[in-house]
Protein backbone atom coordinates (compact mmCIF):
# COMPACT_ATOMS: atom_id res chain seq x y z
CA UNK A 1 0.00 0.00 0.00
CA UNK A 2 3.04 1.98 0.90
CA UNK A 3 4.37 2.03 -3.05
CA UNK A 4 1.24 2.59 -4.63
CA UNK A 5 0.25 6.08 -2.03
CA UNK A 6 4.24 7.13 -2.81
CA UNK A 7 3.84 6.62 -6.63
CA UNK A 8 0.28 8.27 -6.81
CA UNK A 9 1.90 11.25 -4.62
CA UNK A 10 5.09 11.03 -6.84
CA UNK A 11 2.84 11.16 -9.97
CA UNK A 12 0.65 14.11 -8.52
CA UNK A 13 3.50 15.97 -7.93
CA UNK A 14 4.95 15.11 -11.85
CA UNK A 15 2.08 16.29 -13.22
CA UNK A 16 1.12 19.42 -10.99
CA UNK A 17 4.81 20.82 -11.45
CA UNK A 18 4.53 20.39 -15.27
CA UNK A 19 1.65 22.20 -15.29
CA UNK A 20 3.02 25.17 -13.40
CA UNK A 21 6.17 25.13 -15.80
CA UNK A 22 3.77 25.40 -18.77
CA UNK A 23 1.27 28.02 -17.28
CA UNK A 24 4.57 29.79 -16.30
CA UNK A 25 6.50 29.40 -19.61
CA UNK A 26 3.07 29.30 -21.77
CA UNK A 27 4.23 26.62 -23.84
CA UNK A 28 2.20 23.51 -23.84
CA UNK A 29 4.54 20.34 -23.74
CA UNK A 30 7.32 22.58 -22.20
CA UNK A 31 8.70 20.78 -18.96
CA UNK A 32 10.94 18.23 -21.08
CA UNK A 33 13.56 16.82 -18.27
CA UNK A 34 12.70 15.24 -15.09
CA UNK A 35 15.66 14.47 -11.86
CA UNK A 36 13.80 12.21 -9.84
CA UNK A 37 14.83 13.37 -6.11
CA UNK A 38 18.10 10.85 -4.56
CA UNK A 39 17.84 9.40 -8.57
CA UNK A 40 15.14 7.04 -7.18
CA UNK A 41 13.00 6.11 -9.71
CA UNK A 42 10.74 2.66 -10.80
CA UNK A 43 8.38 1.19 -13.37
CA UNK A 44 5.63 3.19 -12.22
CA UNK A 45 7.43 6.46 -12.26
CA UNK A 46 8.71 5.83 -15.65
CA UNK A 47 5.62 4.82 -17.35
CA UNK A 48 3.89 8.73 -15.92
CA UNK A 49 7.37 10.12 -17.27
CA UNK A 50 6.75 8.68 -20.68
CA UNK A 51 3.31 9.10 -20.59
CA UNK A 52 3.98 12.40 -20.35
CA UNK A 53 6.92 12.98 -23.23
CA UNK A 54 9.15 14.11 -20.24
CA UNK A 55 12.83 12.50 -20.23
CA UNK A 56 14.38 11.80 -16.94
CA UNK A 57 17.87 12.86 -16.30
CA UNK A 58 20.29 11.43 -13.70
CA UNK A 59 23.58 13.46 -12.76
CA UNK A 60 27.20 11.38 -12.50
CA UNK A 61 28.79 13.47 -9.70
CA UNK A 62 26.78 13.77 -6.53
CA UNK A 63 28.27 16.20 -3.91
CA UNK A 64 25.98 15.87 -1.41
CA UNK A 65 28.12 13.51 1.03
CA UNK A 66 27.46 10.24 2.48
CA UNK A 67 27.68 11.54 5.97
CA UNK A 68 24.88 14.40 4.77
CA UNK A 69 22.31 11.45 4.42
CA UNK A 70 22.75 10.80 8.47
CA UNK A 71 24.07 14.68 9.53
CA UNK A 72 22.07 17.26 7.52
CA UNK A 73 24.36 20.01 9.20
CA UNK A 74 27.69 18.83 8.18
CA UNK A 75 28.89 21.14 5.04
CA UNK A 76 32.35 19.98 3.12
CA UNK A 77 34.86 22.73 2.90
CA UNK A 78 35.00 24.16 -0.40
CA UNK A 79 38.63 23.08 -1.12
CA UNK A 80 37.73 19.70 -0.76
CA UNK A 81 34.55 19.68 -2.51
CA UNK A 82 35.94 21.55 -5.83
CA UNK A 83 38.43 18.91 -5.69
CA UNK A 84 36.57 16.07 -5.70
CA UNK A 85 34.01 17.52 -9.33
CA UNK A 86 37.83 18.55 -10.96
CA UNK A 87 38.78 15.11 -10.33
CA UNK A 88 35.67 13.22 -11.59
CA UNK A 89 34.24 15.24 -14.39
CA UNK A 90 35.04 13.65 -17.62
CA UNK A 91 32.86 14.45 -21.20
CA UNK A 92 29.52 14.44 -20.88
CA UNK A 93 29.44 14.84 -16.70
CA UNK A 94 26.15 16.52 -15.16
CA UNK A 95 27.52 17.45 -11.70
CA UNK A 96 24.61 17.85 -9.16
CA UNK A 97 24.90 20.65 -6.60
CA UNK A 98 22.26 22.09 -4.37
CA UNK A 99 21.52 25.99 -3.13
CA UNK A 100 19.27 25.81 -0.58
CA UNK A 101 18.83 26.56 3.36
CA UNK A 102 16.17 24.33 4.15
CA UNK A 103 14.76 24.52 7.41
CA UNK A 104 12.06 22.69 9.58
CA UNK A 105 10.05 24.40 12.51
CA UNK A 106 12.88 26.98 12.35
CA UNK A 107 15.62 24.55 12.74
CA UNK A 108 18.05 24.68 9.64
CA UNK A 109 18.44 20.72 8.63
CA UNK A 110 20.22 21.05 5.39
CA UNK A 111 22.27 23.92 4.54
CA UNK A 112 24.60 24.18 0.98
CA UNK A 113 26.11 27.82 1.66
CA UNK A 114 29.14 26.81 -0.15
CA UNK A 115 27.60 26.24 -3.54
CA UNK A 116 28.52 29.60 -5.19
CA UNK A 117 32.01 29.14 -3.80
CA UNK A 118 32.49 25.94 -5.19
CA UNK A 119 31.24 26.99 -8.56
CA UNK A 120 33.93 29.94 -8.48
CA UNK A 121 36.35 27.94 -8.06
CA UNK A 122 35.19 24.83 -10.04
CA UNK A 123 33.58 26.84 -13.49
CA UNK A 124 36.88 28.58 -14.18
CA UNK A 125 39.27 25.21 -13.98
CA UNK A 126 36.85 23.38 -16.21
CA UNK A 127 36.90 26.11 -18.80
CA UNK A 128 40.60 26.18 -18.63
CA UNK A 129 40.96 22.51 -19.17
CA UNK A 130 38.55 22.74 -22.30
CA UNK A 131 35.08 21.45 -20.98
CA UNK A 132 32.17 23.52 -22.61
CA UNK A 133 29.13 24.03 -20.37
CA UNK A 134 25.55 22.95 -22.59
CA UNK A 135 22.27 22.91 -21.85
CA UNK A 136 20.59 19.24 -21.32
CA UNK A 137 19.12 19.29 -24.52
CA UNK A 138 22.65 19.97 -25.71
CA UNK A 139 24.30 17.00 -24.14
CA UNK A 140 21.60 14.59 -25.13
CA UNK A 141 21.75 16.09 -28.52
CA UNK A 142 17.71 16.51 -28.03
CA UNK A 143 16.37 17.47 -31.64
CA UNK A 144 12.70 17.48 -30.40
CA UNK A 145 13.05 20.32 -28.41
Amino acid sequence: MTNLFTNYSAKAQILATKKLIENSTQKPNSAWYFRPPWGAINKDIEKVLEDENIKPVLADIFMAKAQAFKDFKSIEPVDKTSKKILNNTQNGSIILLHLSDYRCNGERVWDTPNTAAILEQVIPALKERGFVFVSISELLNDTEI
